[in-house]
Parts: structure tokens; sequence; C-alpha cells
């Protein structure tokens, strides 16, 4: 379930890897920044950046 914090949603990872609609694997590859609450080892991904990484990003010709 999303935390929501001062107006901010956060997702865990595996609810974040759905949500992009890729693996957990590549999500970590990303590099996008990870949040953690208190002292749990939860990591939370920002819901704003996963929205940025679902944008449509133009591909070159010879990268497609």
């Amino acid at each position: 379930m999303p935390l929501e914090i001062e107006g901010k949603v956060y997702l865990n990872t595996n609810e974040s890897a759905k949500y992009v609609g890729i693996s957990r694997q590549t999500l970590n590859k990303k590099g996008l920044r990870k949040y953690q609450l208190g002292i749990a080892r939860d990591v939370y991904y920002l819901r704003d950046d996963l929205d940025q990484l679902r944008k449509l990003h133009p591909v070159k010709p010879d990268e497609a």
C-alpha cells in the first residue's frame, strides 16, 4: 500500500515495479533515488520520479 507523507506518494519496490511495468531488477538499475522510512529496511520510490520514468522518450533510428 502506498505511503503518503506531506502530500507526496511513495511506493515500495514491488509496487513501483508494477506501476512502471518493469521487473524489480530493472527498476534497481534505473538509478532512481531510494527512500527509507525510519529504521525500516523497506525501500520506497517517489511516485513523481516513477511518473518521469513512465514517460515515453524519443529513440534514435539506430537504437530501435
